[in-house]
């Protein structure tokens, strides 16, 4: 009969810990000498793919860039799929016995925002640098260190740089993979934002253009006739009287408004755009019916309302929480040991929410230290760069074992 002990996460039977400790001392060696020879590999390809713009939708030029750096490699296995998204499969396996890493090539800002690089007290700044084109970078590098170290694994690996994740891209590109290969998956991991959290719920929502139209006319000759801005500031109101219930995760916003012709025209026309956010999909569909109540209510024959819903983000459905859980807490080790720095767990809207919606396990983390996400002074602790890519592959390591 063989005898185990469980100690300090390793099982020992036998000999096999001996192995164990050898297996893990030969990957830490493998990931010492990689990172080593490819410093300034890494920092160059950062500054280089942060500088092509990539609004959601038009990532193309981003993507192109990605595909022959890797041809560059020596990685001539890699695809492009019909939503744009750029994959490398690893030693894919039959059945549930793949891990799934992305990281999101599109950014915020439009295509004509000026990009350009600022290295300053220990920081490196450009929009878009830290969300997500840094945990980009350090994925391609994952992908061309599994192409020259051949590492043997448990599992099947599929590495995506894909698009569309912010905004109204309505996370195509994630839907997208998803979609390819739902059945093959144990779990995903997205790589997005820093590494202060990670992401083990998702949530949801639901996003509206809402437009308003009437007949307009003279500021003064039609004074009195309804005007589509003022009609449209009472519909804003209206929303704004949602009351949330306690104990639940859900927020409302309108984040643009336009319409409107000119300083002496009564407003022919006015536009917004509308969400909802919650953790609860029984919440989300209260906050639907709410929406379509004051539709109806303030339809009349001197205004007419209408909307299109322009971006919808499932919450999570029958997902193995303590598999979710385990992911997490294999994240948190690593990076615990690599920065010593403990992440917490939080809930964000993510790539995640799709295979999370599919109840595959899926988290969501970043691996280095940044801030300013989604204003033109986002910037990133330089120095932790080289760490994300050391803490990337520890966590590649470390969930394949689970």
């Amino acid at each position: 009969m063989e005898k185990f002990i469980c100690r300090n996460d390793i099982i020992l039977l036998n000999g096999n810990a001996v192995r164990e400790g050898n297996k893990s001392m030969k990957h830490e060696k493998m990931i010492e000498d990689f990172v080593k020879q490819n410093e300034k590999e890494l920092i160059t390809l950062l500054e280089t793919l942060v500088l092509i713009p990539a609004p959601s939708h038009k990532e193309i030029k981003r993507a192109d860039f990605c595909r022959k750096w890797l041809d560059v490699q020596g990685i001539n296995n890699v695809k492009m799929d019909d939503a744009g998204n750029v994959i490398y499969e690893y030693h894919v396996q039959k059945g549930t016995h793949n891990l799934m890493f992305m990281a999101h090539l599109d950014t915020v800002f439009p295509e004509e925002t000026p990009l350009s690089i600022k290295h300053e007290n220990g920081r490196i700044s450009c929009p878009g640098i830290s969300d997500d084109t840094v945990n980009a970078v350090i994925l391609l590098l994952m992908m061309k260190y599994l192409h020259e170290y051949s590492p043997e694994l448990s599992k099947g690996l599929i590495l995506s740089v894909n698009v569309c994740e912010e905004g109204l891209g309505n996370l195509k590109g994630s839907r997208a993979l998803i979609e390819e290969y739902e059945d093959r998956l144990f779990g995903v991991v997205s790589f997005d934002l820093y590494r202060d959290c990670i992401y083990t719920e998702c949530i949801g929502s639901i996003r509206y253009k809402v437009k308003a139209v009437t007949k307009g006319g003279h500021s003064f000759g039609d004074f009195g006739k309804t005007n589509a801005i003022e009609r449209m500031s009472k519909f804003i109101q209206e929303l704004y009287a949602f009351k949330i219930p306690e104990g639940t995760t859900t927020t409302y916003n309108v984040g643009t408004i336009q319409g409107g012709t000119s300083v002496n025209t009564i407003a022919p026309s006015a536009e917004i755009l509308f969400e909802y956010r919650s953790d609860s999909e029984e919440m989300l569909l209260k906050c639907e019916d709410f929406f379509h109540d004051i539709i109806r209510r303030m339809q009349t024959e001197e205004v007419r309302f209408s909307y299109e819903i322009v971006g919808k983000r499932p919450c999570m459905h029958n997902v193995d929480r303590n598999m979710v859980l385990r992911m997490a807490e294999t994240c948190q080790r690593a990076a615990l040991n690599v920065t010593g720095i403990k992440p917490v767990f939080a809930k964000a809207s993510t790539d995640c929410n799709i295979p999370l919606s599919k109840g595959i396990p899926a988290i969501c983390l970043g691996l280095c230290e940044g801030g300013g996400a989604h204003t033109l002074q986002e910037w990133l602790k330089e120095s932790t760069v080289l760490e994300g890519l050391v803490l990337g592959l520890n966590v590649l390591y470390g969930l394949e074992e689970l």
